[in-house]
């Protein structure tokens, strides 16, 4: 921002995108603009905030046909803002002003976390009872108001950070926090449900080769910003097992500063494993054939055929 003050120019238009608590944009970032450039938020220049909406790797979903939400300091910023991405996107949506197009990012992203905590919650609930999560959820999205089916997984990953209110002037969101602890455990209730699996069939974590399929946060990416596979692999190790991983769109993976090792022929390295783990769905996976191969196959994504594998 400081940077930004030096080259600040009038009639320029400044607008946010990255996630902020709701007031960041007028209370943080304008004074930084203003004291550097010598020039007034709303008379010299405009100022605004937009909820960065991107979602990698889906090609249905553009930035030209995603709605894009404005608010500005002035209803004079929002329309400079507005004019700005109405050449970028088919629609505009002006907010009241910054705080609310603030607090639309804060809702967004909670809303995704928030909804897989309860999916996650439910995959562990659903275990224990022997009820079959995802034939539930074939079924609940069958219905046609009231519910948006989310899938349960190994955690939670990508750029998209619950965001609470914590050490704001007192307020927190405590079901955010609370969705943050569900997600967050989800890594070690799959080394458990491996360690469990392995015991079951007369083996132990320590010293097994375990076979981590897909280490990426979201299928048919290259991004590991924030991958479960991570604490998963290291959780793996600290129980003496040797994990490998395969992963087409990564050709080499390192863990705390150590490499893992990659398995280059797919087939025999899922027929050597010990327990091959699911991590992320990419397209290339025939999990039909993995799991013919697979002395063990656990399934954290619910994508292997029904039967054919363990599923979280």
């Amino acid at each position: 921002a400081r940077a930004l003050a030096g080259q600040l120019r009038p009639h320029t238009t400044v607008i946010l995108e990255s996630p902020v608590l709701p007031g960041t944009t007028e209370e943080f970032l304008c004074p930084l603009l203003e004291k550097g450039s010598g020039l007034r938020a709303g008379r010299d220049f405009h100022l605004a905030y937009s909820p960065s909406r991107v979602d990698p790797g889906n090609r249905d979903v553009t930035p030209a046909n995603t709605p894009k939400v404005i608010g500005g300091l002035t209803p004079a910023c929002t329309e400079s803002a507005a004019a700005f991405y109405g050449r970028l996107t088919d629609k505009v949506v002006r907010a009241r002003g910054l705080r609310e197009a603030e607090t639309v990012q804060l809702l967004e992203t909670n809303y995704r976390h928030v909804n897989i905590a309860l999916v996650n919650e439910m995959a562990v609930l659903c275990h224990d009872l022997g009820v079959d999560l995802w034939d539930v959820l074939r079924c609940a999205e069958t219905k046609p108001y009231g519910f948006q089916a989310f899938r349960p997984g190994p955690g939670v990953g990508g750029h998209g950070h619950p965001q609470d209110l914590t050490g704001t002037a007192g307020r927190g969101l405590r079901m955010v926090e609370l969705a943050q602890r569900v997600n967050s455990r989800m890594p070690r209730y799959v080394v458990q449900r491996a360690a469990t699996l392995l015991n079951e069939h007369g083996k132990s974590a320590r010293g097994a080769r375990v076979l981590l399929l897909g280490v990426t946060y979201k299928p048919d990416l290259a991004d590991l910003e924030g991958t479960p596979a991570e604490e998963i692999a290291v959780r793996l190790t600290g129980l003496g097992a040797s994990v490998s991983y395969h992963d087409p769109h990564v050709p080499a993976w390192e863990v705390e500063g150590r490499p893992v090792p990659r398995a280059d022929a797919l087939y025999e390295a899922v027929a050597d494993a010990d327990l091959t783990i699911l991590l992320q769905h990419h397209r290339t996976y025939d999990l039909q054939g993995l799991s013919v191969k697979a002395q063990l196959l656990l399934d954290t994504r619910g994508a292997a055929p029904t039967g054919a594998a363990h599923r979280l």
